[in-house]
């Protein structure tokens, strides 16, 4: 039997949160110009015994961006390496979360009672039937 090392180039997820910017773009170029990945990785103390050393290897896969106001993640947009929006829903789905999350707004708590039973099946309709007189507080 032989001995091996084996590296494992590990993907990891570094946040830089408060970044202040125009965009997205100009908040990941602003986080990429602020953060030195080798400094943060290669000199970074290793805890675990069984591994002897470990550095930044040179890639980056693509890029998260929240805006820290946004609390439901609606405005959270993936980009790749050259900046370019992959959608994280599609068209169908936005529109369907959109109008759900304004059915829930204007109905009030019970629409959650309304959206369970037809999600589940214990009522007929579908999205096309949630409608709802604003309830009076």
């Amino acid at each position: 039997m032989a001995t091996h090392d084996v590296h494992v180039y590990a993907v990891v997820r570094v946040k830089l949160p408060g970044i202040d910017s125009v965009d997205h773009l100009d908040a990941i170029n602003k986080a990429v110009d602020q953060l030195d990945l080798h400094e943060t990785f290669d000199r970074m103390p290793v805890s675990d015994p069984r591994v002897s050393e470990m550095e930044y290897a040179d890639e980056i896969a693509g890029y998260l961006v929240d805006d820290t106001e946004d609390r439901d993640y609606e405005d959270s947009t993936f980009h790749t390496l050259s900046g370019e929006v992959i959608p994280l829903r599609t068209p169908a789905e936005a529109a369907l979360s959109a109008r759900l999350k304004d059915y829930v707004e204007t109905c009030g708590p019970a629409a959650l009672i309304r959206l369970g039973s037809l999600l589940f099946g214990t009522e007929d309709g579908g999205v096309q039937a949630l409608q709802c007189e604003k309830e009076s507080v």
